[in-house]
């Protein structure tokens, strides 16, 4: 029999616990399931809760703790937890639910896993998605495209998002060497994942709002401002090119805005970064993103080592343009 494994990730959300498993068990499944939850270390009650409905459903809760020493929310920890989830996934399919959001349909993996049964070239299903803003208002995201197939180079190519937690992906991960590969860079948030994932196929979308992604002040991504969030998507350039490098064209064509207000923030990148700079110094050369790296110490380059990296960004916009 067909299963779907369903990987939850929390960090200090004893708030949101609750709702987000109940969301979970609410799902009409047409198939076996397994709830996998990862807690990175959390300091208040959101442990505790989980543990509640582990007792209550032990056959399907499976709970792996991690101790976040640093005690902070970053997305290598998001990454990192997601990635413990998916080694454990022993599901024919896989989707992935933030701790503070939740699902707010009971029909979509049934759409989705006979969507996907349907048609063998595709990988994923995704759905559209509503944002819940702090004073309870829902807003349903607008999304250029209406229910059908998308290829993936168009997916990829044209900057579409579908949040990651409102598609059910086949489980790639399963074959052999994958989660080691993830891990080397050990970045798969949002777009990541699902660039990764099209690397095997196309996507069927279909237009219904199955997921509530909150927006709060405290969330990572809001934590950051604009040039590190500008920033952190120019990683993602690098990144996408090592789990997909099929795609190489399209995902310069999806990353190349990130990448260009990089480019015009880097004389003012490390004072904007603040105390993360070093950070990211070091990430860059994990990464070995080498034009990144150089961006990031661009007051301490030679001439001659800023007339190369200024060659290379030439290129890489002349490509990006004549990409059709």
């Amino acid at each position: 029999m067909e299963k779907i494994s369903i990987c939850i990730t929390y960090f200090n959300q004893e708030q949101y616990v609750k709702n987000s498993i109940e969301s979970v068990l609410s799902i009409e499944f047409p198939l076996d399931f397994e709830i996998l939850i990862g807690d990175d270390g959390s300091t208040d009650n959101t442990l505790n809760i989980i543990k509640e409905y582990q007792q209550k459903y032990p056959q399907k809760i499976k709970v792996c703790e991690n101790k976040n020493e640093k005690d902070e929310k970053t997305i290598s920890n998001a990454s990192a937890n997601r990635l413990r989830l998916a080694q454990q996934a022993d599901g024919d399919y896989i989707i992935f639910l933030d701790g503070d959001d939740f699902y707010c349909n009971k029909d979509f993996i049934t759409l989705a896993v006979n969507k996907l049964n349907e048609n063998k070239n595709l990988t994923c299903c995704g759905f559209n998605f509503k944002y819940l803003y702090q004073d309870g208002k829902e807003e349903i995201f607008n999304q250029p495209f209406n229910t059908g197939y998308i290829q993936a180079q168009d997916y990829i190519k044209k900057g579409y998002y579908i949040h990651s937690g409102a598609i059910v992906f086949k489980n790639i991960l399963k074959l052999p060497g994958q989660i080691d590969l993830l891990k080397k860079v050990n970045v798969f948030d949002d777009n990541v994942m699902t660039v990764y994932n099209l690397q095997y196929g196309d996507l069927y979308y279909f237009n219904i709002p199955i997921y509530v992604y909150r927006q709060s002040n405290d969330s990572l991504w809001n934590s950051f401002n604009t040039v590190e969030q500008n920033f952190l998507n120019a990683t993602d350039y690098k990144t996408m090119l090592y789990y997909n490098p099929k795609h190489a064209k399209e995902i310069l064509k999806r990353q190349y805005k990130a990448l260009s207000r990089t480019f015009k923030k880097r004389k003012v990148l490390k004072k904007d970064l603040f105390n993360k700079w070093g950070k990211y110094v070091q990430f860059c050369k994990n990464n070995n993103d080498k034009f990144l790296l150089a961006l990031l110490n661009w007051n301490a380059l030679s001439l001659i080592t800023k007339f190369k990296v200024h060659i290379y960004w030439r290129t890489l916009k002349l490509r990006a343009k004549i990409i059709r």
